[in-house]
């Protein structure tokens, strides 16, 4: 898929926090997301597929980072996400 965008602003860890703990209760562990933008694995130009699994990767992460200092950097979500954020995207 490739970079998640949380350093832009307005951008809230807490917002993308909160919308995936949703996402994760309200969706089937079977979900396919079609990503608007990002990189496939195979390379082919097509839009990514993302799962269930990239959803638990992605809260991780996140729940992670709002436990710590507010910074700016970029953190692999797994294998195929990486997440950019600023210090700003804290406390948004």
């Amino acid at each position: 898929c490739g970079a998640l965008y949380a350093q832009t602003p307005g951008a809230s860890l807490r917002d993308y926090l909160r919308t995936c703990e949703q996402l994760l209760d309200d969706l089937p562990d079977h979900v396919q997301i079609v990503c608007a933008h990002g990189q496939p694995e195979d390379g082919v130009d097509d839009v990514p597929i993302l799962g269930y699994g990239d959803l638990h990767a992605l809260r991780d992460v996140l729940a992670m980072l709002l436990r710590d200092e507010p910074r700016t950097g970029e953190l692999p979500v797994n294998e195929r996400m990486n997440l950019m954020f600023s210090a700003d995207s804290f406390t948004a």
